[in-house]
């Protein structure tokens, strides 16, 4: 599914159901980042990379939010990248595609 950002806006990423792949134990403790690339596989101009997701009150689950100052262009496709580390160094990667919207006044 393509997830939505919003153009001039700051946009929230989450992750969830972050568990582990063997024990299926969630995983509360991880390092979990968060980098939106372009379609050439670059960083997108405005925003400290990589942003830190913080923990939820839902174990398992992170969330940041991204700056308005994103130089995101209306229907304009990203990918989004998460990466959590467990403590135990196990790593898991999910890349999703986004798609640059501008917010219509009568929605």
């Amino acid at each position: 599914m393509t997830q939505i950002l919003y153009t001039d806006s700051n946009n929230t990423v989450a992750l969830t159901d972050v568990v582990d792949g063997i024990t299926g134990d969630v995983i509360a403790n991880a390092d979990v980042t968060f980098r939106l690339l372009d379609k050439n596989g670059a960083e997108v101009v405005g925003q400290v990379w990589p942003l830190a997701l913080i923990p939820t009150a839902t174990p398992g689950s992170y969330a940041g939010t991204m700056d308005d100052t994103l130089d995101i262009d209306h229907n304009w496709t990203y990918q989004g990248v998460c990466t959590a580390v467990s403590d135990e160094g196990v790593t898991m990667s999910i890349k999703c595609e986004m798609l640059g919207q501008d917010r219509d006044c009568c929605e």
